[in-house]
């Protein structure tokens, strides 16, 4: 992804060119290639992840919000048909996270606004809200990965986001079946966020000394 910036008629642009090849060269696929106006909320395009089979590619357009937005990765999801080229939206702008499914089924979502986590079926567009009560004061919700049977969703709660001194992070795990959340780890001063859920009973974070694991069942934090 390369990103360049320039000004027409008073306003900032930028270029903005994803592609993908293959290793050693050969084919190339020019994902996006466009000038995008910046502004309050612009965004750029950005690799998400693979197909399990490695015939798509799945990418999304990266949010740059103003003020003290702690947990973005993406506002969208499309993917990449390697053997056609054609490109498909497979979820459209609808908040600052997204997250895929194991077997590529299901999307979870931090909506815009007060909804969230929210799960798609991406065969029938039928959707699922999770009420997460956040607390009010600077409260955002992020980093969701599923678990390796797609029955949960972990995912990180930064409170006080606005505030070096005080922001702590919490680890909540969403039942799919019951909508209901547990919390496996509650208001940390180290800033632990989820980052990946390998295996059935234990979480990978990524903290302020590099990658640890989250035993699930004990509550235990080691160093990976």
């Amino acid at each position: 992804m390369r990103i360049r910036y320039a000004s027409k008629e008073g306003v900032t642009l930028y270029y903005a060119r994803l592609s993908v090849a293959r290793v050693g060269g050969g084919q190339e696929w020019i994902v996006v290639d466009e000038w995008r106006p910046t502004g309050l909320g612009w965004t750029s395009p950005a690799p998400l992840r693979w197909s399990a089979d490695s015939a798509a590619f799945y990418f999304t357009n990266l949010p740059h919000p103003d003020g003290c937005s702690v947990l973005t990765n993406g506002v969208d999801l499309h993917r990449l048909e390697l053997a056609t080229g054609a490109v498909t939206e497979v979820l459209p702008e609808v908040g600052l996270w997204v997250s895929l499914s194991p077997d590529e089924s299901q999307v979870a979502y931090i909506a815009f606004g007060d909804r969230g986590p929210v799960t798609r079926d991406l065969a029938t567009g039928a959707e699922s809200d999770a009420f997460l009560d956040l607390p009010v004061h600077n409260a955002q919700a992020g980093a969701i990965v599923w678990s390796p049977d797609a029955a949960r969703l972990a995912l990180t709660l930064v409170h006080n986001a606005c505030s070096s001194i005080s922001q702590s992070h919490s680890i909540l795990v969403l039942d799919l079946a019951s909508s209901t959340f547990t919390t496996v780890l509650d208001h940390d001063l180290s800033q632990f966020i989820t980052s990946a859920w390998p295996e059935p009973d234990r979480l990978r974070l990524t903290g302020p000394l590099g990658p640890y694991w989250l035993d699930l069942t004990t509550g235990e934090i080691t160093a990976s």
